[in-house]
């Protein structure tokens, strides 16, 4: 049985050489394959190869190869046991590299794979792992000579902890104490960065910022991930604002007018302008101002004059108000009466309008009253005004002194020893001289200021009366 073979008939021409019903021709050192029209151009003296161009481009020191179609352009398949894996191909307006399939695009250098391009669109560099649902992951440094710019919008009504809600997305530490998620700021060295910082378990992060120059920085103010910020000082934020050092409030010029700052255990809060330190509550009613002049006003804007301490309203004290200055202590009640305490301890009662005294107790302990002390009614009686007189007043004649009285209108005299026996009345011109003797059998006692009570008075006073009574009788 003879087996068939396919032929091909190669001939020669004037130009060149036929094979089958392709012309290969050879010209000036150019070998063309085609038949009528002209396909493939090998320029033997640059080795340039031309498909579907006549003229593939010539560059020093490259041999090129030049694929051309009219319609759309070139394409190369790369295939694996007739498989189409990828392409290279163009079009007028672009130039692809593809993979055919859910298949990567892998790129290498130096015999390693450097980046990839996943089926999934993400692009992994020095990387053949890909974390996640992130377009661009690296593994390494990244250096930009330009800005960074996210076009990503995420309208959310509330905060979200999702990762792929995050234009930019940074790994975190996972020690607490530790920090991680660095972005920095240098001329060199990291002069300012600002990090994450692990403050508990449970995925607890704070945010830290440093500043300082190409030789060291430091932390200078924590968030934690409670909401406290601590600037400077432990970074242990004992409430929603730590701050160790001073806090200074400019106007728009840069001029000082507040600051708050800690001497030693004191709190300083300093107005450096000359102006008010006011404060409010209640939707931005003043409360309390201390002034230029170093009064303290409360509950009033309105300065009364020179008043260290100056209330609008009630003033309520469960301890001790001690006054140590040689100034009287004045209370002044509308406009009618003053109660004064003078730098020697003596307490009066001043009528304004006559700047006389009404009342008082000197530091002694004596009493002085100007006007009547009226009791309370007796029983079946109507209460009666009194008032003192003078005290040791001489009675002509004794060996005592007494006090005056005046009650209702009628001065008494209360004794405070026994009268002598008088001598004899003159001879009335129809009779002769009688003598008398002294009414008061025993001596009235003598008032005793720190504990006599009303009631003692009014008997005594009816006792008085009484003598009277009799020696008018005689």
């Amino acid at each position: 049985m003879r087996t068939a073979y396919r032929s091909v008939d190669i001939r020669a021409t004037g130009n060149g050489v036929t094979i089958g019903a392709s012309d290969v021709r050879s010209s000036s050192n150019i070998l063309t394959l085609g038949g009528t029209s002209e396909v493939i151009r090998i320029v033997g003296s640059s080795g340039n190869v031309g498909i579907g161009t006549t003229s593939p481009t010539t560059y020093t020191g490259y041999t090129t190869l030049a694929l051309n179609n009219a319609t759309s352009g070139g394409l190369i398949d790369f295939a694996s046991n007739g498989t189409i894996v990828g392409q290279i191909s163009n079009t007028l307006n672009s130039f692809d590299i593809s993979s055919i399939g859910a298949k990567p695009l892998i790129f290498y250098s130096n015999s390693n794979e450097r980046m990839r391009i996943t089926s999934a669109g993400e692009l992994l560099i020095n990387t053949t792992s890909d974390i996640g649902d992130y377009k661009l992951q690296v593994n390494g440094n990244v250096y930009s000579g330009g800005q960074y710019f996210s076009s990503k919008v995420t309208n959310l009504s509330t905060i979200s902890n999702t990762p792929s809600n995050a234009s930019l997305l940074l790994y975190a530490p996972t020690t607490t104490s530790y920090y991680g998620g660095i972005i920095g700021w240098a001329e060199g060295n990291i002069a300012t960065s600002i990090s994450a910082y692990d403050d508990g378990t449970g995925g607890a992060l704070g945010l830290s910022i440093a500043t300082g120059n190409n030789s060291a920085i430091s932390e200078r103010m924590r968030i934690t991930s409670g909401g406290n910020v601590q600037i400077a000082g432990s970074f242990t934020p004992a409430g929603t604002l730590d701050v160790n050092g001073s806090i200074v409030t400019t106007n728009g010029a840069g001029t000082t007018y507040n600051q708050f700052v800690n001497v030693g255990n004191d709190v300083l809060w300093e107005n450096r302008q000359n102006g008010n330190i006011i404060i409010r509550s209640n939707s931005s009613t003043e409360r309390m101002r201390i002034n230029t002049n170093g009064e303290l006003l409360i509950n009033t804007t309105s300065d009364a004059g020179d008043y260290k301490l100056q209330v609008n309203g009630n003033v309520y004290a469960t301890g001790t108000i001690e006054i140590t200055n040689t100034n009287p202590l004045k209370f002044s009640y509308g406009g009618n009466a003053d109660i004064w305490m003078s730098g020697n301890g003596t307490l009066r009662v001043i009528n304004q309008a006559y700047s006389s005294s009404l009342f008082s107790i000197s530091n002694a302990g004596n009493v002085e009253a100007s006007g009547s002390i009226k009791t309370a009614a007796p029983s079946g009686g109507t209460a009666k005004p009194y008032k003192w007189g003078e005290a040791g007043v001489a009675i002509g004649g004794s060996d005592g002194y007494a006090v005056k009285v005046e009650i209702d209108g009628t001065l008494y005299y209360l004794m405070t020893a026994y009268l002598p026996e008088p001598a004899p009345e003159a001879a009335p011109s129809a009779g002769p001289a009688q003598p008398y003797s002294t009414v008061f059998e025993q001596p009235i006692m003598k008032i005793r200021t720190d504990s006599q009570k009303v009631k003692d008075l009014e008997k005594q006073i009816i006792q008085l009366k009484e003598m009277i009574s009799k020696l008018a009788n005689k």
